[in-house]
């Protein structure tokens, strides 16, 4: 699949719906779901998350039937990650391991990774840390034989996130320092910098740093390279920060927003964060 850059986004859209009404026009099969399976990478980025359901489901029927096995694996990862965030993880997780089952088959190791980093995001939402911490050091070994600098940094910052959760705050602020060490220049148009921010700022509040944490969350959503999903969850961080911190106007504001921009995006794990974090201010 093509990677797109934040400040290609809209370009890369609109050229691709062009080449998909071309293609549907002189019927030609395949190009038609090229083009579909790369809007959907492309709204899996931006997060949204019922058009990369449409996308990769419509795609995944033309490339199962004509055999296309690299193809098949990719729309089954998108798949997955569109029932995880809409909340349905046993579904993900059975389209998780079938991608994984399809990889191992022919020992791709790349999309083996991409499996495993699957399941520990479903696993990591349903709260189960142990489970989840393998499952994202099985996604660090296989990104680090096909060295994958986004995927190692990826998988230190699944670490991370389950590692301050269990109380364990100097491993994963190494994590994170691990993390940042394989990221872009600044002003880098990659995911990583914002999905660091965004996890220094969940650390922060959980060792009641407030002010820290409402600074990380603010520098999150200011970042060029951070998607909807992030920015709504760095509101919820954020406005529960300041809330804690006295600025109950604030954190009001901050959580309000997080959960529209959620639930436009139909991020229901976000929608949840934001709901709580609003009850808890209001409480």
């Amino acid at each position: 699949n093509a990677q797109f850059l934040r400040a290609d986004f809209n370009r890369a859209e609109r050229t691709l719906q062009e080449v998909l009404a071309l293609a549907r026009r002189y019927h030609l099969r395949r190009y038609e779901a090229r083009a579909l399976l790369s809007l959907a990478n492309l709204h899996q980025q931006q997060g949204a998350v019922e058009a990369v359901s449409k996308e990769a489901e419509s795609a995944l029927a033309f490339y199962r039937q004509a055999g296309f096995r690299g193809e098949t694996i990719s729309c089954l990862t998108l798949i997955a990650r569109a029932d995880r965030d809409k909340g349905r993880y046993e579904e993900a997780l059975r389209a998780f391991e079938q991608q994984l089952s399809l990889a191992e088959g022919t020992n791709d190791q790349k999309q083996m990774a991409f499996a495993e980093q699957g399941v520990a995001t479903v696993l990591f939402r349903q709260e189960h840390w142990p489970d989840a911490l393998t499952k994202y050091q099985r996604y660090y070994n296989l990104a680090s034989s096909v060295q994958s600098r986004d995927g190692i940094g990826r998988a230190l910052l699944g670490q991370a996130d389950i590692l301050w959760r269990l109380g364990r705050h100097e491993d994963a602020g190494k994590a994170l320092d691990e993390a940042d060490k394989l990221t872009g220049p600044p002003g880098s148009t990659g995911q990583l910098p914002s999905l660091i921010t965004a996890t220094r700022a969940a650390v922060a509040f959980s060792r009641g740093l407030y002010r820290e944490s409402a600074a990380w969350a603010r520098r999150t959503s200011e970042m060029a390279s951070t998607t909807g999903q992030v920015r709504a969850l760095a509101n919820c961080i954020g406005g529960l920060a300041l809330a804690r911190a006295g600025d109950m106007g604030g954190g009001k504001r901050l959580c309000s927003a997080g959960f529209d921009a959620a639930e436009g995006l139909g991020d229901r794990f976000v929608m949840l964060e934001n709901q709580l974090a609003m009850s808890e201010i209001l409480l």
